[in-house]
């Protein structure tokens, strides 16, 4: 068993709340028990660190979920063989802020615009950022029209060309890795 080993691969997939980790075992050509351990300390082994595992004789992926964000986070490959720990190199990575968004109320509110406001939160990056109305309740990023600006908290928008005496829907967004996130 002295030419089995492990190796711990990159982390990638990385969110506010977890990662997808790799490890790769060689120099065996059975199935066997291994995965990732993973925390907050450098310190991993069988008996400190959160353990997930698979099955597998080769290159192997996790998904960790569950994680906090903005915070560092040690992990390693291990395999188990013949009841012994065999380990991969520990690695790290950093989850993302947790970035949200909220929609505001409308203001200024004539007969053919209003004043919208949105504010976002858990970022100190400028993002892009909006609000998207119409007069239907289903809105997204593919319904809806949308008027944008770019910020890092509260941000208002003036709507101009509505049609008068109409009851018009809205709700902020803001594109945050280039996933949508919307407010109420």
């Amino acid at each position: 068993s002295a030419s089995i080993s492990v190796t711990t691969g990159e982390a990638t997939d990385i969110t506010d709340s977890g990662a997808t980790v790799s490890g790769a075992i060689s120099g065996v050509d059975q199935s066997l028990t291994c995965g990732i351990i993973y925390g907050t300390s450098s310190t991993l082994s069988s008996s400190s660190g959160t353990k997930k595992s698979t099955t597998s004789w080769s290159n192997y992926s996790l998904t960790l979920t569950g994680l906090k964000a903005t915070t560092t986070y040690y992990y390693r490959a291990y395999a188990v063989i013949e009841g012994e720990y065999v380990y991969g190199e520990v690695r790290m990575f950093k989850t993302k802020e947790t970035v949200a968004i909220t929609t505001g109320t409308a203001t200024d509110i004539t007969e053919s615009g209003a004043t919208i406001s949105g504010a976002i939160s858990g970022t100190s990056q400028s993002l892009n950022c909006g609000i998207i109305y119409g007069t239907s309740s289903t809105l997204s990023s593919t319904s809806g029209t949308a008027k944008s600006t770019t910020s890092s908290g509260n941000f208002s928008i003036s709507i101009t060309g509505l049609k008068d005496n109409t009851t018009y829907y809205y709700r902020a967004y803001v594109l945050d890795e280039e996933e949508y996130k919307y407010g109420e």
